[in-house]
């Protein structure tokens, strides 16, 4: 009988003598397991059996179809990748990333870069990760991405561009550290929002915001993001930041008022909130009060 915790439903599974946690978060289906090091629990298509590259696969469960993956290497670039360039470990039939116990691992670029059938993350564990950048980029059927531990996070810039059925941003554990997130939800086109407020998305760090959000046309709120540091670097970009972002109630014009205020120049802010909540009231309302310069409609 699984212990229902408000809207989590948390529970264990057993498959022969193996113990697989299993939770549910909203109505996505979250398994765990103490995972060593390096180890990635994947789902994959039914009949699939994996073939590595390198390191080592071994069989947790065969109905559904999940196995664990281990490779004892800082480096994991492209290593699920997908497309006609790349073929990782049979990316394209990867549909679920159970969990991950990534300590140890430094690099996450391209990670899963087009694979496809992936459609729900429940938890990646990378503490010590630098780079994320494009990790999801292409999952054109990714809709869940529940939490993320990033305490190293530097580089974010695509990490889930052209996820277009993803709905909500992922819990990341600390973005502190974080220069850049360009085109980090670029075409996001099911985005409706991100976690908000300092202590989720900390961007202090930050230089390259451009595109982040670019033509996210169900998102319904600009977070009100830190873009007052940007430490150690001489210019902020926020170019398209918002563009097309049609449906938001809300947020782009106190974004405006804190960007263009601050001490640290915004040397790109082109188009940052072009035609951003010009499908609603109240968007348009604060559009017509932002600059043309910075995509806005006021003159």
């Amino acid at each position: 009988m699984p212990l229902n915790l408000g809207s989590a439903s948390i529970g264990s599974l057993y498959l022969g003598s193996t113990k697989i946690a299993e939770a549910w978060r909203g109505n996505v289906k979250v398994y765990g397991s103490g995972l060593p090091p390096y180890t990635i629990r994947l789902k994959f298509q039914a009949g699939t059996t994996p073939s590595p590259r390198a390191g080592t696969v071994t069989l947790v469960s065969s109905e559904p179809n999940i196995w664990d993956y281990t490779y004892q290497n800082q480096y994991w670039d492209d290593i699920f990748r997908a497309d006609d360039y790349y073929t990782g470990l049979d990316g394209l039939k990867i549909t679920e990333v159970i969990d991950a116990n990534l300590t140890g691992v430094l690099r996450l670029p391209n990670a899963f870069l087009n694979a496809t059938n992936l459609s729900s993350v429940a938890k990646i564990s990378a503490p010590v990760c630098t780079t994320f950048t494009n990790m999801f980029s292409g999952c054109t059927n990714l809709v869940t991405v529940v939490e993320m531990v990033t305490d190293a996070a530097q580089y974010m810039g695509g990490m889930f561009h052209n996820a277009m059925k993803l709905q909500f941003g992922p819990l990341l554990s600390d973005t502190s550290n974080v220069l850049d997130m360009g085109s980090m939800f670029y075409s996001c086109l099911s985005l409706v929002e991100v976690p908000m407020g300092p202590d989720l998305y900390d961007t202090a760090k930050v230089w390259n915001f451009s595109n982040m959000f670019y033509n996210d046309s169900r998102l319904q709120y600009v977070p009100l993001f830190d873009t007052s540091n940007a430490t150690g670097f001489q210019y902020l970009m926020m170019g398209g930041m918002f563009y097309g972002c049609n449906n938001v109630e809300g947020g782009a014009l106190a974004l405006y008022q804190q960007a263009s205020t601050q001490s640290s120049h915004v040397t790109n802010h082109d188009n940052t909130f072009y035609n951003c909540g010009q499908g609603t009231q109240t968007g348009v309302v604060e559009l017509e009060q932002i600059p043309a310069s910075w995509g806005g409609r006021a003159s």
